[in-house]
């Protein structure tokens, strides 16, 4: 074979590479088609990641929130419970039933080791359970039946004038636990006038620690004096503002628009420190408008707050709320029409006499400028 006509043969069959000096062009590979292709769609691409990252930002917030909603319903059926155990621990107190009475004292500390209503009801329950109980001995002998021993009335009765006594002085405390102290000794012993006095004890302690602040007590206490008698109007009036105060102050911390709502009721009133967390929710509750771009609205809050109880803290706060506010609310710019004015030059020519001399006249031009409105 010649040799020239295999070297052509094999210079036709590699690709060769495209001469510009010819005007050949490049023949595009699969790369270049990829790349040309991924230019033209690329959001194709870019939006469904997109999407997926809004979804997923979405969804989780969206758990997050719920969380929170299914923690606080937990921490509401949990209070209700133990408040619900707490009275039928009372409920067991008053019916002489002790030890289920500290059983439920302690469910209660278990949950709640603060809780100070259900240590005092534990501390009257073990005082109770410990107190020494007169029990009658029966010796039979063929012959001879020996009674049993009659029960110390003198005692009883002093205990009663005892506590008696401190109910008319107004020792709510002493009086009740030597109440507790006789039913437990003899539960007959003049029922009708021993419920009287412990539904007094009860029911004036109860007022007694409302107005002091500890609400939860006092709130027990009038339920309990309730079992006994039906309340007055002025204790069924501050049991349920104690209620409504513990309520509002259930949202503090958890929902800031529910405890502004609330305690702005109870602020108009001035019980408690009901202003003062009402201030507190106030500013929270602002801080939540701006956050959610509602500056208008945390400058009302703000300024509630700031009027119920100053704190010189908010005031660059409320400042910036105000400067938003009044940004977001400014009207558009609108562009002042220009007015173009035109001139319209009028030439006025007349001829002036010349002198005797010249043979022909000058003429003399005027200009008058026209505007053209």
């Amino acid at each position: 074979m010649d040799p020239e006509i295999d070297l052509m043969d094999k210079n036709s069959s590699e690709d060769r590479m495209p001469d510009p000096e010819l005007g050949e062009k490049k023949t595009p590979n699969r790369k270049d088609k990829f790349r040309t292709l991924l230019k033209g769609y690329w959001w194709l691409i870019v939006f469904p990641l997109f999407a997926i990252v809004v979804l997923y930002i979405g969804g989780y917030t969206g758990y997050q929130e719920g969380l929170i909603d299914r923690n606080n319903a937990e921490l509401r059926d949990e209070a209700k419970s133990l408040l619900e155990q707490f009275n039928l621990g009372v409920e067991d107190l008053t019916a002489g039933r002790f030890d289920l009475a500290r059983q439920r004292a302690e469910y209660v500390l278990s949950v709640d080791p603060d809780n100070e209503a259900a240590i005092g009801l534990l501390d009257l329950a073990l005082e109770a359970l410990n107190r020494p109980t007169l029990t009658p001995t029966l010796e039979v002998t063929p012959t001879i039946t020996t009674p049993s021993p009659t029960p110390d009335l003198s005692s009883i009765e002093s205990t009663f004038n005892e506590a008696n006594a401190a109910t008319e002085r107004g020792d709510w405390d002493l009086a009740l636990n030597l109440l507790i102290k006789l039913r437990a000794e003899n539960p007959d012993y003049q029922a009708n006038a021993v419920s009287n006095l412990m539904f007094r004890g009860l029911r004036n302690r109860g007022l007694d620690r409302i107005l002091s602040g500890f609400l939860e007590q006092g709130i027990y206490d009038l339920s309990l004096a309730e079992r006994f008698e039906p309340l007055d109007d002025q204790a069924l009036s501050w049991r349920r503002s104690a209620e409504f105060y513990l309520f509002a102050n259930s949202f503090v911390g958890l929902d800031w628009a529910q405890a502004y709502q609330w305690f702005s009721q109870l602020c108009g009133a001035a019980i408690w420190d009901s202003c003062y967390k009402f201030a507190i929710s106030a500013h929270a509750y602002g801080d939540n408008l701006v956050a959610t771009e509602d500056p208008c609205g945390a400058v009302v809050t703000y300024d509630e707050s700031l009027i119920t109880f100053f704190n010189e803290e908010l005031i660059p706060t409320a400042t910036e709320a105000a400067v938003l506010c009044m940004t977001a609310t400014a009207p558009t710019p609108t562009e002042t029409p220009t007015q173009e004015l035109t001139l319209t030059l009028t030439p006025d020519i007349t001829e002036t006499p010349t002198p005797p001399d010249s043979d022909t006249p000058t003429p003399t031009a005027t200009v008058t400028v026209t505007p053209d409105p």
